[in-house]
């Protein structure tokens, strides 16, 4: 699949089929507008190609997280109450498992009263818990998708949400940069992704040897590549 990506892009990188986001909906889940679009990200495959990319923005500092390999979840508050947790969908309609994430290890209930907008993280199951109570399974990512959309929320108790992202609609409570929005939302008790700063290109690409060959296995959830921002 990501070497037709690859080649359609070089080919027509226009073509319509980049602003799609495949959808992934379960017809008998209730139906939640996002708050801000879940669209796809920019791709790159090797260090080239990050490193024009990079050279095109000339930031003066990058942040690298995890890339998660998990459920996409966006967490909706109104005045700092919890309101709906919902899967990607279409990017911008999804299913409301709202019931299933109240049950998750990691749930917030509520954040700041200021706070209306959302919240995006990855529902994952830890290798640790998929090893132990679900060795029938595939793999974790798909266990996870399961048991989202269990009706019963059996299973749920098993999910961690990490997140990594939050946009605010409150006019008088805005972030003031990406570094902003993760000290907030560790201040609020969330589950933030790993998080690292680099300053040069190459320290990036040498961060990312590093998870590659070493920092990956380690981990205790599934990934798959880094997201740069």
């Amino acid at each position: 699949f990501d070497k037709l990506w690859d080649e359609l892009k070089k080919i027509d990188p226009n073509n319509a089929v980049f602003l799609k986001v495949g959808t992934v909906s379960d017809v008998k889940l209730g139906k939640v507008n996002h708050i801000i679009p879940m669209n796809s990200q920019a791709k790159v495959t090797n260090s080239t190609e990050f490193s024009m990319w990079a050279k095109k923005r000339g930031y003066a500092q990058f942040i690298t997280q995890f890339k998660l390999d998990g459920i996409s979840v966006e967490l909706q508050y109104l005045k700092g109450k919890f309101q709906h947790g919902v899967t990607r969908g279409n990017g911008i309609i999804g299913d409301d498992i709202s019931n299933n994430v109240k049950k998750t290890i990691d749930f917030v209930p509520e954040v700041n009263l200021e706070f209306t907008g959302a919240v995006r993280g990855e529902i994952v199951l830890t290798k640790g818990i998929f090893e132990e109570k679900y060795p029938e399974a595939k793999n974790s990512r798909n266990m996870a998708s399961g048991i989202t959309k269990r009706k019963s929320g059996k299973g749920s108790e098993d999910l961690t949400i990490i997140v990594y992202d939050a946009i605010s609609k409150n006019p008088n409570h805005r972030f003031k940069n990406e570094l902003d929005k993760l000290n907030w939302l560790k201040n609020q008790k969330f589950t933030v992704v790993d998080t690292q700063i680099f300053n040069t290109i190459q320290e990036i690409n040498d961060y990312r040897d590093e998870v590659t060959t070493l920092i990956r296995e380690r981990l205790d959830f599934d990934i798959d590549g880094l997201i740069i921002k």
